[in-house]
């Protein structure tokens, strides 16, 4: 048996592990709700329709200022996208500590008479 074979296989397997390291943990697209996705060019004009199957995977290389659409890099080129339309992996920060405390359910807010969960210094939705 040549080793010979086998030694380039390895090889070629440690050249391409950072690559498909850096690919699984960078920002993507994992999903769509919908079978097909709108989609817009790099100056918010309507491409049309891309089958999700072409999205899933695809890098997401940014965000767009001005629209917060996200800016997918496709084998087509880079595309915008809606948030909404798209499924991805990335996390958001948790949301900022405040001074309102939360105080037990069936508890009576002072200020309004009725109960919202809320100190009497805080304002709910």
């Amino acid at each position: 048996m040549n080793p010979r074979p086998f030694m380039y296989l390895v090889t070629g397997c440690i050249l391409a592990l950072p690559l498909s390291a850096q690919a699984a943990g960078g920002k993507q697209i994992t999903g769509t709700f919908a079978e097909t996705v709108p989609v817009y060019g790099l100056d918010h004009k309507r491409l049309g329709q891309f089958p999700a199957a072409e999205l899933i995977g695809d890098p997401i290389v940014g965000q767009d200022a001005g629209t917060g659409l996200l800016k997918v890099r496709t084998d087509k080129g880079v595309v915008l996208v809606k948030p909404a339309a798209v499924q991805t992996n990335i996390t958001s920060a948790p949301p900022a500590e405040t001074a309102c405390v939360k105080i037990g359910p069936g508890s009576i807010d002072q200020a309004g008479g009725i109960s919202n969960n809320l100190g009497s210094g805080c304002h709910g939705s």
